[in-house]
């Protein structure tokens, strides 16, 4: 008699355990996600030299690009003939092609026409250790000066040639624009001679 009620008693308690629904006691394990990383802007590397990276920042729109840049703009030529003669005619116009941008140099070739018809090309060397909105350089190079009514006679003179060193400020106004101030001295052996410049910046 008792094994029956025992029976019995195990029969009563299994049916209702086994005609339950699963998800009433299974629990739902999800599979975990893998944790997204936000993403964020590394500052430039080579922002400044001064500046430590932890304290720099993102600015996309105000550093300068590495693309050439054409410089249009004019100034005056304060050169032996002013100083000693008292020749005025010393106003320029000049053309230059930035180009070979790096992080920290740059090559620049360019052309200087004075109202005397004298043409000064020119190659020079920058040093730019900044790419920031507001950045100095500073360069050497090398020149020659052509005038008009000697043709290319003044090629094969030794006295036409000149060693320049610069220095100046560029500002940039845009993403593709800016403007460029810079003094340009000229020393050859029977020339000498600084320029002040103003011109305007077109990315290329």
């Amino acid at each position: 008699m008792k094994l029956l009620i025992l029976l019995f008693s195990l029969l009563y308690f299994a049916f209702p355990a086994k005609a339950a629904q699963k998800d009433k006691l299974w629990y739902k394990v999800e599979p975990a996600q893998p944790k997204k990383e936000e993403s964020t802007l590394e500052p430039y590397e080579f922002d400044s030299v001064e500046s430590k990276k932890e304290d720099k920042q993102w600015r996309a729109f105000y550093i300068w690009s590495l693309k050439p840049k054409l410089n249009i703009g004019g100034g005056f030529l304060a050169d032996k003939r002013f100083i000693e003669n008292d020749d005025s005619k010393r106003w320029f116009f000049s053309s230059e092609v930035s180009f070979r941008q790096r992080a920290w140099h740059r090559l620049v070739a360019g052309a200087l026409l004075t109202q005397n018809s004298n043409l000064l090309v020119s190659g020079s060397w920058h040093y730019t250790p900044s790419r920031r909105w507001l950045r100095a350089f500073y360069g050497v190079g090398a020149a020659i000066s052509l005038f008009a009514d000697s043709e290319f006679r003044s090629i094969v003179k030794d006295d036409r040639y000149f060693i320049t060193a610069s220095y100046g400020w560029e500002l940039l106004l845009s993403q593709d624009n800016g403007l460029r101030f810079e003094a340009k001295a000229y020393a050859g052996t029977k020339y000498y001679g600084v320029h002040l410049l103003a011109s305007y910046i077109w990315h290329l």
